[in-house]
């Protein structure tokens, strides 16, 4: 079963407030209630979009696969790639919170780089 897994994205993106969030940016309410306290049984493509567009994710980082335990699914299925826990995500703000002065400038440093060796 796919699950949707927005938690992760939501605290790496230091994002407090989920719903407010998900509805400032044009999801409707009723949706975004689902999205973040109880388990929808669909989600519009329109909505997919929209979540990847806002939480600067792919369509794979949204979800979670469960796989269900009367369906056998060879071992180099696709959706292997969604296994994984469903709390990986550090929560960077807390995580960052202590550091000092100097090394957020340093890892800020890192991080430009490691991005801008990506975009390339």
């Amino acid at each position: 079963m796919l699950i949707l897994n927005l938690k992760p994205i939501f605290r790496a993106r230091g994002i407090e407030e989920p719903t407010r969030f998900l509805i400032k940016n044009g999801i409707p309410r009723d949706a975004a209630f689902y999205f973040v306290n109880a388990h929808r049984p669909y989600i519009k493509i329109a909505y997919i979009e929209r979540l990847c567009e806002i939480l600067i994710c792919e369509p794979n980082d949204l979800f979670l696969w469960q796989p269900d335990k009367d369906v056998r699914v060879v071992e180099d299925h696709p959706l292997f790639a969604l296994l994984r826990p469903a709390e990986t995500t550090a929560d960077f703000k807390r995580l960052l919170a202590n550091v000092p002065y100097r090394k957020l400038n340093n890892l800020s440093q890192m991080l430009s780089k490691e991005i801008e060796e990506k975009d390339r």
